[in-house]
């Protein structure tokens, strides 16, 4: 009977680290995956999914964007400045347009590596 007890005891203490490991662990991946899509999105690699060996040109130009001006979030609002923000957006917008992140050839399977030769 006292063997009884026992082993129920820890079957309940089992049970209970159990519950408590895949708590911890389900805590610890929701806390990686969070800190990982703030960092895709801080990165701007959200804008573009550079992981496609398709986007290597493009990968180029978004990296090399240091040097390019950027608008004042705070300041007067007058014509002058209003004359500049579209400038500087439709620079930007250009650069967007221009890129055709569906074409065809980039879901190709010599884009993967993938080429089967019959």
């Amino acid at each position: 009977m006292v063997t009884d007890k026992k082993e129920k005891k820890l079957i309940r203490r089992g049970r209970l680290n159990l519950m408590v490991m895949l708590t911890v662990s389900l805590v610890i991946a929701s806390g990686l995956l969070v800190l990982s899509m703030h960092l895709y999105r801080e990165s701007g690699a959200e804008q573009l999914d550079l992981s496609r060996p398709g986007y290597i040109r493009e990968n180029v130009t978004i990296s090399s964007r240091e040097g390019e001006r950027e608008f004042p979030a705070t300041g007067a609002i007058n014509e002058e400045v209003m004359r500049e923000f579209r400038e500087l957006f439709e620079i930007r917008q250009e650069a967007i347009v221009g890129m055709d992140a569906f074409r065809a050839e980039l879901l190709s399977d010599s884009v993967f590596g993938l080429d089967i030769d019959e």
